[in-house]
C-alpha cells in the first residue's frame, strides 16, 4: 500500500506541505506524515504482516521541552482536543483519545503524550483498497486543517507557561466546592500570547479550557453545524452518525452544564456538543469542556434496548420492525458457525478459527479469535494497537446459561496461553454468571466480554444476509 498510496496522492499531499518519511519497525514499515518540521502532531501508518498487507492508522501527539516550557500536559490535551473536534466536525471521523504515561516516572494527571485511534472507522487492521485509501487521505486533509488552527489561530508556538493560581483562585475554589474535591488536586496552567488556560479534575475526569471567544465561535460556526438524528433515551442521548450510533450520559452532560454556568454566570439550556468514542465536548461562550464518557457502541446498544422496551409504539418508526424466531432445538455446530460469521464482521477482530467439533467437549473454547486492543505502553515503538488471542465459548441453550455451565474461565485462559474470554449464548445469562463475568472484567487481568440473544439480534438486524444463511436455526419477519 505504501508505494501505491504515495504514488496516487503524492502531488496532493505535497500541495498541503506534508513531510513524508518511511522507517522500519519490528515487523514491517511505518509511514510518518508531518504537516511541518517539528510539528507536535504526527499521523502514522503502520504496515505489517508477511506480505505487508495489514495496515493501521493512528496519530501521535507530543510537544518538546525546547519548544515549550513547563509541564506540557495542557498542550497535549488542548492539541488533541482540537484535532478530535476538527476530524469529527469536519470529516465525521470519530476518534478515541488516549493518554500516554511518562516512560520513567508518572505524576497523577500528567499527560506525557496523547494518541488518537480510529477503531470506529475500522482503521485498526485494514487492507488497501480505494475506499480505505481515500479515508486515510481524507483524515490527512482534516489533520492539515487542524494544524492551521493550532499554529495560526491559537499561536501555540509563541505561548508561554504561567502557573498563577492566585488570579484564578476564586473560580477554582467554586469549582472544587461544587465537585466536592480539594483544590490542590486540580491541575491548572495558564499560558499567554495568546491568553488561555486549562484546568483538569482527575477525579471527575473533566478538562476545562478557557480560550478566546473568537475560537469558540469558530468551532460553533464551522465545525458544529452537522445535523444528526437524535434519540432521547432514558439515561443517555443517542446520536446517529453515518451508519453508526454514539451516545452520552445525561448525568455527565448536566455536570458539564453546571460547570459552564459556574464559570460563565449564565444558564445555557441549548448547549452545543460534539461526541467522540470515549467522551464528548460541550461549548460555552469562552470555555469548552471535555467530559470523559464511554460513548461507544456497547453503551449505545444497551440504551437502544431500553428505548425499544419502553417505546414499543415508536420503534417501528425509528427502526425497521424486524422480529426474529429461533428454532426450539439449535444445532451447536451451526450456532458456532453463525457466531464465527458475526465475529469476522466485528471491528477490531482480525481472524476467527473454529477449534472444536460441534457438540463435542470443547475444553472451554469453541473458537479462537485474534483481536486488537489499545495499549499505549511503548507506543512510539509498538504503536497503540496490540493483537491478543481470545477464547470464544458458544452455548446454544434454550434456558439461561448459569455459572456451572461454563468451564473455569481463568484456568481455560491460562491453559491455552490466551489473553481473554468471550462467551456467546443463544439465550441469556443468569444473574450469578453475569455478576461473575462483570467482576472478572472489572479486575482487568483478562479481556472479558459476552453476548446474549439480544446482542446477537442487534447485529443480525444489520446483517440479514446471515439470517438467510442460517435459516435452520433462525428466521425473521418484517412487519
Amino acid at each position: 500500500m505504501i508505494d501505491e498510496l504515495l504514488l496516487r496522492y503524492r502531488d496532493y499531499l505535497d500541495s498541503l506541505g506534508y513531510i513524508i518519511n518511511v522507517e522500519d519497525i519490528e515487523d514491517g514499515r511505518r509511514v510518518l506524515f508531518d504537516t511541518s518540521s517539528g510539528s507536535p502532531v504526527s499521523v502514522r501508518l503502520d504496515v505489517s504482516g508477511e506480505n505487508l498487507e495489514n495496515h493501521s492508522l493512528w496519530i501521535y501527539i507530543r510537544t518538546t521541552s525546547w519548544m515549550f516550557n513547563g509541564d506540557r500536559s495542557d498542550l497535549h490535551e488542548l492539541i488533541s482536543s482540537i484535532f478530535a473536534i476538527v476530524l469529527k466536525g469536519l470529516k465525521d471521523i470519530s476518534v478515541s483519545i488516549h493518554d500516554v504515561e511518562h516512560p520513567v516516572e508518572t505524576f497523577e494527571g500528567e499527560v506525557y503524550a496523547r494518541v488518537l485511534t480510529f477503531e470506529r472507522d475500522n482503521l485498526i487492521d485494514f487492507q488497501s483498497n480505494e475506499e480505505n485509501d481515500y479515508k486515510v487521505v481524507d483524515i490527512l486533509h482534516g489533520v492539515w486543517i487542524a494544524s492551521i488552527i493550532m499554529d495560526n489561530v491559537l499561536k501555540l508556538a509563541s505561548g508561554n507557561l504561567s502557573i498563577d493560581r492566585h488570579e484564578s483562585e476564586e473560580w477554582l475554589n467554586k469549582l472544587a466546592s461544587y465537585l466536592g474535591e480539594d483544590i490542590d488536586e486540580f491541575l491548572f496552567y495558564k499560558r499567554t500570547e495568546p491568553d488561555w488556560s486549562w484546568c483538569k479534575s482527575v477525579t471527575s475526569e473533566v478538562s476545562i479550557f478557557a480560550i478566546e471567544e473568537e475560537m469558540i465561535q469558530f468551532f460553533k460556526s464551522n465545525l458544529l453545524k452537522s445535523k444528526f438524528d437524535v434519540i432521547k433515551g432514558l439515561n443517555r442521548e443517542i446520536i446517529k452518525n453515518k451508519d453508526y450510533y454514539n451516545s452520552f450520559s445525561y448525568s455527565r452532560l448536566e455536570l458539564g452544564k453546571d460547570i459552564l454556568k459556574l464559570l460563565e454566570g449564565r444558564s445555557n439550556e441549548d448547549i452545543p456538543y460534539l461526541v467522540i468514542e470515549n467522551g464528548f465536548f460541550i461549548f460555552g461562550k469562552s470555555h469548552f469542556i471535555f467530559l470523559k464518557d464511554d460513548c461507544r457502541e456497547i453503551n449505545t446498544n444497551d440504551e437502544l434496548g431500553i428505548v425499544k422496551d419502553n417505546y414499543k409504539d415508536l420503534w417501528p418508526i425509528l427502526f425497521p420492525n424486524i422480529q426474529f424466531f429461533w428454532n426450539d432445538k439449535l444445532d451447536g455446530g451451526r450456532f458456532e458457525e453463525l457466531t464465527r460469521d458475526l465475529l469476522i464482521e466485528e471491528d477490531g477482530i482480525s481472524r476467527v478459527r473454529i477449534v472444536s467439533s460441534g457438540n463435542d467437549p470443547d475444553g472451554g473454547r469453541d473458537l479462537e479469535a485474534e483481536m486488537f486492543i489499545i495499549n499505549t505502553q511503548d507506543v512510539e515503538v509498538l504503536g497503540p494497537y496490540r493483537r491478543i488471542k481470545v477464547l470464544v465459548q458458544c452455548k446454544a441453550y434454550k434456558k439461561s446459561v448459569n455459572k456451572g455451565n461454563v468451564t473455569d474461565i481463568r484456568d481455560t485462559i491460562e491453559n491455552h496461553n490466551a489473553h481473554g474470554y468471550f462467551l456467546i449464548v443463544s439465550s441469556n445469562l443468569t444473574t450469578q454468571l453475569y455478576n461473575h463475568l462483570s467482576l472478572m472484567r472489572e479486575k482487568g487481568h483478562y479481556w472479558i466480554d459476552w453476548w446474549t440473544r439480544k446482542e446477537i439480534e442487534d447485529r443480525l438486524m444489520k446483517k440479514l444476509h446471515l439470517v438467510e444463511k442460517y435459516k435452520d436455526i433462525i428466521t425473521y419477519s418484517v412487519n
